[in-house]
């Protein structure tokens, strides 16, 4: 159950494709002609598409240089990916669990598409504006694409799912408006230039001195106008964002970088399943919610729980703080991240 990323083209197994395989298979290996169809079938009925289809539109949207489409594909499937996975518990586990599949092409897509639409800010906006309307749990009947349990209750999935569309909502909002101002954005295309040149080898110190800037002016911005952003999180004053202590100007600074924009989502490496009481009550919700920082070497460093249940959230966090990641990197170096991660027990 492996997404793999070959000339440009995202194949992925028929199996875990969705209601019709044949969509997964034209979207991932048809010919242009065919790609846009099935492209534009996913954009007529995005309500009942399922989250491994998305993510494959996406990937053909970005192609055809539809970069709103692209970027509303991404997270409307990020979104129901989450949906999918809590409301149809998938039967496979550990490497055979559709969360592997998911989560590969979520890097994959995300790293190309993420890029490109915040490097159009109309596009963003309007494509957070569609994700914003969209809903997030599919009508009956529907089939995520992989064998499961019993299915929660529509109404059940629909309470959920409205938290789950919120947590991706509210980050992807906050940007908006911060690309939105000139000044800001003027920055990150600086930033962006910088951490997506391909050459190997250090930058001269010119180009280190103008990303330097930039991420100070990103920064600054960020605190003066309250929002959290690439340089700070959410629930931290403004008097506070940024207080560490700038480095030399030949380095880059080193406090933990919010995952988005240039900077990916880092691959996980190890995995530790979180430990639950055999007994836990039917009532305690299975989704747990935290944040993590990973340092430059791919270690957990923190895990705070943005929202679950005190009867799980230490072991889930116990759990995670073990987990190991690949580094993130800017300029080329290992830096630490923050990034949110959501666990499904079950």
């Amino acid at each position: 159950m492996r997404a793999i990323l070959l000339a440009g083209a995202l194949l992925v197994p028929a199996a875990l494709g969705a209601q019709a395989p044949d969509v997964s298979e034209t979207l991932s290996s048809g010919t242009p002609d065919e790609q846009r169809k099935a492209l534009d079938a996913i954009l007529a009925r995005p309500a009942s598409s399922p989250s491994v289809d998305m993510f494959l539109a996406s990937a053909v949207a970005l192609q055809l240089g539809r970069v709103e489409d692209a970027g509303f594909l991404l997270y409307a499937a990020q979104v129901r990916a989450r949906v999918d996975l809590d409301r149809f518990p998938p039967k496979g586990q550990g490497g055979d669990s559709p969360g592997v599949l998911i989560g590969a092409l979520s890097m994959q897509v995300g790293q190309a598409v993420n890029p490109a639409l915040m490097r159009d800010p109309k596009a963003f906006a309007s494509a957070i504006a569609r994700l914003r309307t969209w809903d997030a749990v599919a009508p009956d009947p529907y089939d995520p694409g992989w064998e499961h349990a019993k299915a929660k209750p529509l109404a059940q999935a629909r309470a959920s799912a409205e938290t789950m569309k919120g947590d991706a909502l509210q980050p992807a909002e906050n940007m908006v408006r911060l690309l939105g101002t000139p000044e800001y954005f003027e920055a990150f295309k600086v930033l962006q230039d910088f951490n997506l040149n391909p050459s190997t080898g250090q930058p001269p110190p010119d180009r280190i001195a103008a990303a330097r800037k930039a991420e100070q002016t990103m920064a600054a911005i960020e605190q003066r106008l309250g929002i959290p952003g690439l340089f700070s999180a959410p629930g931290v004053p403004p008097s506070r964002m940024n207080a560490a202590p700038a480095p030399p100007a030949t380095t880059p600074a080193r406090q933990p970088r919010r995952v988005g924009g240039a900077i990916a989502e880092p691959k996980r490496l190890r995995f530790v399943p979180p430990t639950v009481p055999r007994d836990l009550p039917a009532d305690v919700p299975r989704t747990v919610i935290l944040e993590l920082t990973v340092d430059e070497r791919g270690r957990v460093v923190d895990a705070t729980v943005l929202r679950g249940h005190p009867s799980v959230d230490r072991a889930v966090a116990e759990a995670l703080r073990q987990w190991v990641y690949e580094p993130a990197l800017e300029f080329g170096k290992p830096v630490p991240v923050i990034f949110t991660v959501t666990v499904n027990l079950r």
